[in-house]
């Protein structure tokens, strides 16, 4: 068993607190904002686009700043330079310039950081990156150098078993491995494509109940009805889903109900 796997199965006990997170800023459409400015007022992290797939300096400086009043950890996510895939697509592109994208994209998120006098701790790759960053180690290195180039980050978001957080420690970032709760799992502990039927969990007490499997058990239900183990010290709601905000909510709401509360996650600085 691969040893991220082997973890998983190893910390069944539950715990008392979880860090939950959302990936925001994406879009300026008003109803898009909205969800995102709810989405604040329940989560524990923020991860703020910066350029690559969407978001710019002004999105940047409205998410930046909701965050920090709500205390909610700020962090990057960076894309492939690819607005017009939304970043969802393998793209094709050298290490070294996509080394010099991500850093144009830190660069951008933490100029805005500095501004609003807010911090700045983690980075979740977005989309294709995140996945390929998971599975090549030359994205992943690609990623981890753009990330130690910049400074002013310390840990790395990233699923189970992934390249990306095996390499992170050689970089001195915290590995932080995360889980979905709005996603369907294939029973090899692979998220299900968003191509294919019944990949996401818009109802938002099945997207709670996996959450708290994920805590109290570290496993899901999969799409075939089996379990497999999953452990993650963080759990994502996709902000673009028309009812993130009650899907969030419902979450934390039976997490605090089951005496799990939410807590960015601890981290270290070099």
């Amino acid at each position: 068993m691969h040893a991220l796997r082997q973890e998983a199965a190893d910390h069944v006990t539950p715990r008392d607190h979880i860090d939950l997170n959302s990936d925001l800023g994406e879009s300026a459409l008003p109803a898009h904002v909205d969800r995102d400015l709810a989405l604040l007022q329940i989560i524990s992290s923020a991860n703020i686009a910066c350029g690559g797939h969407a978001g710019d300096e002004a999105t940047m400086r409205q998410m930046i700043a909701a965050a920090r009043d709500a205390n909610v950890a700020i962090g990057a996510h960076p894309s492939y330079p690819d607005r017009e895939n939304f970043g969802r697509v393998s793209f094709k592109i050298s290490a070294m310039d996509l080394q010099h994208a991500l850093r144009d994209q830190l660069e951008a998120l933490l100029g805005v950081v500095a501004v609003l006098d807010a911090s700045a701790a983690h980075v979740k790759p977005h989309g294709a990156l995140y996945h390929d960053a998971s599975q090549n180690a030359a994205v992943a290195e690609a990623v981890l150098s753009a990330i130690v180039d910049v400074g002013g980050f310390c840990a790395v978001i990233g699923p189970p078993g992934a390249v990306l957080l095996e390499l992170a420690p050689r970089y001195y970032l915290t590995p932080i491995v995360e889980a979905f709760a709005d996603r369907r799992y294939e029973p090899d502990g692979r998220l299900r494509s968003r191509s294919v039927p019944g990949a996401l969990i818009d109802d938002p007490h099945a997207a709670a109940a996996q959450a708290l499997a994920l805590v109290r058990h570290a496993q899901v239900r999969c799409i075939d009805d089996t379990a497999t183990a999953v452990f993650a010290e963080t759990i994502c709601i996709h902000s673009d889903t028309d009812n993130s905000p009650a899907i969030a909510r419902s979450v934390r709401d039976l997490l605090e109900a089951s005496g799990i509360a939410l807590a960015a996650c601890r981290v270290w600085r070099a």
